[in-house]
């Protein structure tokens, strides 16, 4: 599990650096990721340019075995990622309201957890 902090809104200015910046991570990450959280704090509009690329990403890493999911999304922000489809291809249960509950997901969806992972005994 990597949760990534964007700290700017989602427009077409940076969809591709936030697009780069996720595979870039998914991809060299050590072991490999199951889940990846986009941190919504910082983020008030996602923009056309920026959902597209959001759909171009969830694809991409449903191709690497990675879920993508959200935390701290404004009811703005995931009205937006509503109606441009995203929560359509992410599933209602991708968001999060905090980080914490990121991570207690994550473990209870059978992933280790702190001091329960096999390959650290």
């Amino acid at each position: 599990l990597v949760i990534y902090r964007f700290a700017h809104d989602m427009y077409y200015a940076n969809a591709d650096t936030l697009s780069s910046e996720v595979l870039d991570i998914v991809k060299t990450a050590d072991p490999k990721l199951r889940w990846f959280c986009i941190d919504l704090t910082s983020v008030t509009d996602v923009d056309y340019t920026a959902a597209a690329t959001l759909a171009h990403l969830v694809n991409e890493l449903n191709e690497e075995g990675v879920r993508l999911v959200f935390s701290h999304a404004t009811d703005g922000v995931r009205h937006g990622l509503d109606v441009s489809g995203i929560t359509n291809l992410v599933g209602d249960d991708a968001y999060f309201p905090t980080t914490g509950s990121v991570i207690r997901a994550y473990v209870k969806d059978g992933n280790p957890g702190p001091g329960n992972d096999p390959a650290e005994a």
